[in-house]
């Protein structure tokens, strides 16, 4: 269960580094930094859902 949470909370971190990382980039022609962010954004909100759920378990 410890080893979850916090492989959870590191993928968390590192996918929080990756959107803010693309806010500051701004937008590519091909593929808007915006648009990649709106795509993690859902994909961040579960994996804080899931970590929140997991600390509850203890």
């Amino acid at each position: 269960m410890v080893d979850s949470i916090c492989h959870l909370s590191h993928g968390q971190l590192g996918l929080q580094s990756v959107i803010e990382l693309l806010a500051c980039l701004g937008n590519d022609v091909r593929l808007p930094s915006s648009r990649i962010t709106e795509l993690l954004a859902p994909l961040d909100k579960r994996m804080g859902e899931s970590l929140t759920l997991l600390t509850r378990a203890r």
